[in-house]
């Protein structure tokens, strides 16, 4: 049996993960969930979630993802995930997450000059970043 399996998530701008890991955690719209080698086949939906990954050198990274789906493929071992917006970081930059929502909010106040499209988008970016804000504060130590 094998010990990892590959994992690839990029955005449709850039590659942001590409290799082989141990584990996946990942909160989906149905729960948080992790992956291991030779898991079963998957697919699902992500809102917003911190993907914490462990390499198969017990190196831990994290990728702060926004509106996408993952995949994962039990014939070839693998995890791949497209989102609208991935980055990997250390930590979750909450200053910069809190920034962006009051961005938002102050949009959404003056919105009259957006369109209905761009006050939807906004309220489902607020609602993300609620989501990010709410997963950091959960999975601190």
């Amino acid at each position: 049996m094998e010990k990892t399996f590959h994992c690839r998530i990029q955005t449709p701008d850039a590659l942001v993960y590409d290799g082989p890991i141990v584990l996946m955690q990942i909160a989906t719209e149905d729960g948080v969930i992790e992956l291991h080698p030779n898991h079963s086949n998957l697919v699902t939906t992500v809102a917003a979630s911190r993907i914490k990954i462990l390499t198969e050198h017990a190196v831990t990274q994290y990728i702060v993802v926004r509106h996408g789906v993952i995949e994962f493929d039990t014939v070839t071992n693998t995890c791949a995930g497209l989102f609208f917006y991935a980055e990997l970081t250390t930590t979750l930059k909450q200053e910069s997450l809190l920034e962006y929502r009051e961005r938002i909010l102050n949009d959404l106040q003056n919105s009259e000059k957006l369109s209905r499209y761009h006050v939807d988008f906004l309220k489902n970016e607020s609602m993300s970043i609620e989501k990010l804000l709410l997963i950091q504060e959960e999975t601190q130590p």
